[in-house]
């Protein structure tokens, strides 16, 4: 195989979904390529397998299409028979990937085939296919043919079964109202592996996203609806005994992990926070300084196994990676989209079952950086949320039966979320490291001073007796 290295190495950093930014490359290779129009030879998906000098690896999809020279468009790689250029946007190609799903025929490659299949009925254009809206660059790239579906491809790759498959089939096998319909996928498949090349899903255009209409929906009737619309379909995800979904007890060695892992991403935050600070140009410095001194500080006394002695529930399958970004609403409908967990995470992990919990504490985050984007307030409103989640939820079982220690819970899946958010922004956008370093620095404080109020007051109790 023939290292690519030097030929996609911009390509693949200019790219929101390349998660290698951070790291240095050593080689780029074409580990596999299936033609999907095996009669011309000219349009290809590429499994690109990526290896850093650290020893790590990750795979990556990318649509192609074998063009004359000189054509306009993002070109890859020149060869004798013509230029390779990135395809995903090519609205010829886009339409015969799709017309794929109808033929159902598996197409080959060297060492395995993708396989289109359709999961839900849905009828076939009798015109040509419409590519409309613009190619949205994420973790993912996505696009809209109106009236017959959205269709998401799967950039970074990885064997094994996929949530976004997953769940959205779970939810659609309940009747769960509030997840988009999958029409069909493409899986690719060897002999001893099974990747989740892309996705078809119901067209959802007309319902406006969460984050996008915000000021709008920053009413109580918005934050009702999706507290209690998030505790059913918690509840959906909850009553099963399929392997893949069954809920679990929450365990001790379970909290002793979630501490764990959240200590260990204090320890992380710091020492970005720390890199950071060391560019003259950082933003924001006194704010850095000053969220530094509460890791060192306060991290491990917040972080006590003791807060969450009386914590009791299930682990349930999760969205896992909930914002208002990922919500559709247009009143009184709304929807759950992009069931795929966090992108930078192994499928494994995604897959873990977690508290409930951890979905609220993502949309509160969501609304602070709201509040704080749009420059309006939310009046109370989260906390309407919160009323309506635990309002429906509350008899399950799910949760522990002391309001709380629930919000002790939540407490502590907020902050894990704020460290992310902290690291990321610094990775990212160094200009948005504001929003979440000051919420982190509230949640710190904060917990630090409810700490040493309980531990005066179990002072004085002793020396009571």
């Amino acid at each position: 195989m023939k290292n690519l290295k030097t030929t996609l190495e911009s390509f693949l950093r200019g790219k929101r979904w390349f998660m290698g930014k951070n790291r240095v490359l050593k080689s780029v290779y074409i580990r596999e390529s299936v033609s999907i129009s095996p009669e011309s030879r000219d349009c290809f998906l590429w499994l690109l397998e990526v290896r850093y000098r650290d020893n790590h690896q990750d795979f990556y999809l990318l649509p192609v299409r074998l063009l004359e020279k000189g054509v306009q468009a993002t070109l890859l790689l020149k060869t004798r028979s013509g230029e390779f250029h990135e395809a995903f946007g090519d609205a010829d190609f886009l339409r015969r990937f799709l017309k794929t799903l109808w033929n159902g025929i598996p197409l080959p490659g060297k060492n395995g085939k993708m396989i289109p299949k359709i999961l839900y009925p849905f009828p076939k254009p009798r015109r040509e296919i419409e590519v409309s809206g613009e190619n949205r660059e994420q973790s993912n790239s996505s696009l809209l043919f109106p009236g017959l579906g959205f269709l998401k491809l799967f950039r970074r790759q990885e064997p094994g079964a996929h949530p976004e498959a997953e769940m959205n089939a779970f939810l659609q096998r309940k009747h769960f109202p509030s997840s988009a319909k999958i029409y069909g996928s493409w899986t690719y498949r060897t002999k001893n592996e099974s990747w989740m090349f892309a996705l078809l899903q119901e067209d959802l255009s007309a319902f406006p996203n969460a984050w996008d209409r915000f000021k709008q929906n920053n009413t109580p009737v918005f934050f009702v609806k999706l507290g209690s619309e998030l505790a059913r379909m918690h509840l959906a995800l909850s009553e099963t005994k399929t392997p893949a979904f069954r809920p679990q007890k929450i365990t001790r060695s379970y909290l002793s992990e979630l501490l764990e892992n959240i200590r260990s991403q204090a320890r992380e935050t710091q020492k970005d926070i720390e890199t950071a600070l060391l560019q003259k140009t950082f933003p924001h410095r006194k704010l850095a300084e000053n969220l530094c001194l509460h890791l060192r500080e306060n991290s491990e006394e917040v972080l006590s196994a003791e807060t969450l002695n009386s914590v009791y529930g299930k682990r349930i399958r999760i969205h896992g990676d909930l914002h208002l970004g990922q919500i559709l609403y247009r009143k009184p409908k709304l929807y759950f989209i992009d069931f795929e967990g966090e992108p930078a995470r192994p499928l494994k992990e995604r897959r873990i079952r977690q508290s409930p919990l951890k979905d609220v504490a993502g949309l509160l985050r969501s609304f602070d950086y709201a509040r704080a984007f749009f420059k309006t307030e939310t009046r109370g409103y989260p906390e309407k949320f919160l009323e309506a989640y635990f309002q429906t939820i509350q008899k399950s079982g799910l949760l522990s039966g002391d309001s709380e220690t629930n919000r002790k819970l939540l407490g502590l899946f907020v902050l894990e979320k704020a460290l992310y958010e902290v690291r990321y922004e610094l990775a990212n956008r160094p200009d948005w490291f504001e929003i979440p370093g000051k919420a982190l620095l509230e949640l710190l404080t904060a917990s630090a001073s409810g700490m040493k109020k309980e531990t005066r007051k179990a002072g004085r109790a002793l020396k009571s007796r």
